[in-house]
């Protein structure tokens, strides 16, 4: 009896948390603050009872300036790309540069989604490892079973210090071109996430 009233509390628990998060995610998309490309992932995840996300990416290219190596509370971002940008818009960005170290970086989707359970929790980390999201794990976060999403590909350059860019246009180029594959592998595992999903939401395996 103690057990299934621990389990309804659990229960109960969750409810209250997805509905705050899912009023959350409304508000943001209301004020236009949620990656378009992730949109219709969220919503498919969020479609079952047993998940809500909590804070996705959809993949970027960033120009962030750091007054030191680790410094992320300091950190300015010169350009966030959710796309390849132009040569241009890249010259664009470093230009910005003043001061500190600057890089490029190009980094994968990541998706934080709780998880009513754990059985649940594993179960969608099994889909986002199978969808090529290898870097993903269960995290305890707040008495809530986190799962993160994560891919392996991306690219973290430095590009200058102080206010001096120490690479060349022909080697500008060469990165942009790894970070656009960065970007293309990004769109080809978003589009594997949501077909896996598919599969296992409509077969509804293991679902309680």
């Amino acid at each position: 009896m103690r057990d299934e009233h621990r389990m309804q509390n659990t229960k109960d628990s969750f409810t209250l948390y997805k509905q705050k998060n899912m009023r959350k995610l409304a508000e943001a998309l209301e004020k236009q603050q949620v990656d378009n490309d992730v949109i219709s992932l969220l919503e498919q995840i969020n479609a079952d009872e047993r998940f809500v996300t909590t804070s996705s990416c959809a993949g970027r290219i960033v120009v962030l300036e750091i007054p030191i190596l680790g410094d992320k509370k300091q950190a300015v971002f010169h350009g966030c790309w959710h796309y390849t940008p132009t040569f241009s818009e890249l010259q664009q960005a470093l230009k910005k540069f003043t001061a500190g170290q600057l890089w490029l970086l190009a980094q994968p989707p990541i998706f934080h989604i709780a998880a009513r359970d754990i059985d649940s929790a594993n179960l969608l980390l099994k889909v986002g490892i199978e969808s090529g999201f290898k870097n993903s794990g269960i995290k305890t976060l707040q008495n809530q079973c986190m799962v993160e999403l994560l891919s392996t590909e991306r690219l973290d350059m430095p590009l200058g210090a102080d206010g001096t860019i120490y690479c060349d246009d022909l080697y500008l180029h060469f990165l942009l071109q790894i970070a656009e594959k960065v970007i293309k592998r990004s769109k080809e595992k978003r589009d594997r996430l949501g077909q896996t999903l598919t599969i296992f939401l409509k077969n509804g395996k293991n679902k309680k």
